[in-house]
Parts: C-alpha cells; sequence; structure tokens
C-alpha cells in the first residue's frame, strides 16, 4: 500500500523500476548461500517485488491508454501475463536442462526482472493519456446518432 501511495505522488515509474530491481535482486541473494533469517527476508522482498511489479504495470496501463481501449488493453495484458505463467516451467526446465547447477533458475528469472527494469526505465517520465478530439467528429458533434 505504501508502494501505491508512493506511485500516485507521481513515482509511477521509479517504483515499478524498483521492484523490478528489487525481485532480482531478491532472487540473487535467494541463489546464494545464507542464514536461514536472510533467505525468509529475501523470499518475502522476492514476492513484494513480483507482485507490486503487476500492479503497477496495470496501473501503467490504466494511465496510457484512452477510455475506449483500456479494457482491451488490461485485458491483453493480462492474457500476455497467464500466457508467461503457462510458459514460466517451460522455460525453467529448458534452463535447467541445459545448466544443471542449482544456480540456474535463479538466474534464469534474474535475467528476466533486468530485463523488466530496462524496459520500465526506457518508458516516458509522464505516461498520462491527454484526450484528444475525435477527428472523424465534426467540431460541435456529439457522436450521438
Amino acid at each position: 500500500i505504501a508502494l501505491a501511495a508512493i506511485a500516485d505522488r507521481g513515482h509511477q515509474r521509479t517504483v515499478t523500476w524498483g521492484m523490478f530491481a528489487l525481485a532480482a535482486v531478491a532472487l540473487f541473494v535467494l541463489s546464494t548461500p545464507q542464514p536461514r533469517p536472510i533467505l525468509l527476508v529475501a523470499a518475502a522482498l522476492g514476492g513484494i517485488g513480483s507482485q507490486a511489479v503487476q500492479s503497477m504495470i496495470m496501473a501503467y496501463q490504466s494511465a496510457f491508454y484512452p477510455p475506449h481501449v483500456r479494457g482491451t488493453a488490461l485485458g491483453a495484458s493480462n492474457a500476455v501475463g497467464r500466457l508467461g505463467a503457462i510458459l514460466g516451467p517451460t522455460y525453467l526446465s529448458i534452463v535447467t536442462s541445459v545448466n544443471e547447477s542449482p544456480r540456474a533458475p535463479f538466474f534464469a528469472f534474474i535475467v528476466l526482472a533486468i530485463l523488466g527494469a530496462i524496459v520500465i526505465a526506457l518508458l516516458p517520465r509522464n505516461l498520462e493519456y491527454v484526450s484528444k478530439p475525435d477527428p472523424v467528429l465534426a467540431p460541435g458533434a456529439t457522436g450521438v446518432a
């Protein structure tokens, strides 16, 4: 909730990027031999990072797309996310068949978290949708038949 409050105050890109980075760091810590309390904290932070990223991306889309296609954009994004949930285990099995290191699964997802952080960092600072008049309608027309 605190992260959402920070994002709502104009720092959405920073929070989203930070959550991708947090997930990557947490996965790296989980891939190393650490005392149990540190691993538990890293697992919790990785979960927070991954869940916050999903929420922040949905918020990004709702600010970016115009109202008449916003539902379609959010639905398509959820479909891509579900596709990732389906293909994730396949990706992981390919990685572990190529590299038998017990750290390989962690690094496989660290790469994805870093790519996500890079994509978010490259987005424009302000994604606010600006309402524009419909060019098909004549000035003053309502569009209602």
